[in-house]
């Protein structure tokens, strides 16, 4: 798991670590070289799986934005 926050702390990200996994803010033209980086830093130092979830938060609704009332 080291290896791979370094890889992501190479794009000049804060990665939270939890106990259920780590997350990370990255700008959107970052997302696919930094996936390929931490993906890569994981499997190569012994991850056997890695599972990523990725949401554009400029396209997500905030809860009191006109978009999200019914």
């Amino acid at each position: 798991m080291t290896a791979a926050i370094a890889a992501a702390r190479k794009y000049n990200v804060t990665v939270d670590v939890g106990p259920f996994g780590s997350s990370c803010d990255v700008p959107l033209a970052d997302v696919g070289a930094l996936f390929a980086a931490l993906t890569d830093a994981a499997l190569s130092n012994g991850a056997s799986h890695v599972s990523v979830h990725a949401e554009n938060m400029a396209a997500t609704p905030s809860p009191d934005s006109e978009a999200a009332t019914p």
